[in-house]
């Protein structure tokens, strides 16, 4: 499925781009550009209105006051407003061990929604 098929045909029109990112007291958000610089190009390619001030603006006022870490998503929808989520940030163990598998349906690389983090998560 295609970016253009999916939005022409509704079958991902109320989906919204995802940012996820770590804040801390004192030093704020860890590569913040980065993370809005992803966040504007995908919504730029995808037909999404995004203020960058405006958005801003909303993570700075949600995150304002907290004196812990947080982890912190926002959620864009296509018109340009959003949400924003936080909880905790809780570390992973410095022992944490990852276990790694490789899938056996190969993603179509054709569909150019893969290659931006949205809320759309069925393969």
């Amino acid at each position: 499925m295609s970016v253009e098929s999916a939005l022409r045909d509704g079958d991902g029109a109320g989906f919204e781009l995802i940012e996820t990112m770590r804040w801390e007291p004192g030093s704020g958000f860890l590569r913040f550009e980065r993370h809005l610089a992803r966040l504007y190009a995908s919504a730029a390619e995808l037909g999404f209105a995004c203020d960058p001030e405006r958005i801003g603006d909303v993570l700075s006022n949600t995150v304002n006051g907290h004196g812990i870490a947080l982890r912190v998503r926002l959620a864009l929808r296509r018109n340009g407003e959003g949400t924003v989520a936080v909880q905790p940030y809780e570390p992973l163990p410095a022992d944490k061990v990852w276990r790694l598998q490789l899938a056996r349906i190969r993603l179509d690389s054709t569909n150019l929604l893969l290659r931006h983090k949205t809320s759309l998560r069925q393969v």
